[in-house]
């Protein structure tokens, strides 16, 4: 009996560490960086997970509800991203940017910029995308609708 509970309690308490790393792998989007909102928007939008993209994103248009915003870009890249394959995607410059050439709540702007080779319906592009991102009270957030 003894020896079973020396087995039972290392493979419970692995478990456990394998749950709560697990949980806890993903920074609060307070917490990101411009690039690595860029970074993890594109990952959000290849793997489906357009709830999250979603958080990543400024929203002017006050209109539009989430639901519709998950469905415009599930039609766009594919129910579980299925319309885009992301082969290298890499961050190589952020530059400040005047604030104010853009309406909104936030109080800086800054211009990410990045080299990536991707795969959309099957056609493989590879080129630089510069994204707006502004400074919220919730964390940097995509500005414009990718």
């Amino acid at each position: 009996m003894v020896n079973k509970l020396k087995v039972v309690f290392p493979v419970i308490a692995i478990v456990l560490v394998m749950l709560l790393s697990g949980c806890a792998t993903q920074k609060p989007v307070e917490e990101m960086t411009p690039g690595e909102v860029v970074t993890q928007f594109w990952t959000d939008i290849s793997e489906g997970n357009y709830e999250h993209a979603y958080e990543l994103s400024f929203h002017a248009n006050q209109n539009m509800s989430k639901n519709i915003w998950i469905d415009e870009h599930k039609s766009k890249w594919g129910e579980n991203g299925s319309y885009i394959k992301i082969y290298s995607f890499n961050v190589t410059d952020i530059d400040p940017v005047d604030s104010s050439q853009f309406e909104g709540n936030f109080t800086e702007a800054r211009i990410v910029s990045t080299n990536a080779t991707i795969a959309y319906m099957g056609h493989n592009e590879t080129g630089q995308l510069r994204m707006v991102l502004v400074n919220t009270t919730n964390g940097w957030k995509i500005f414009g609708n990718y």
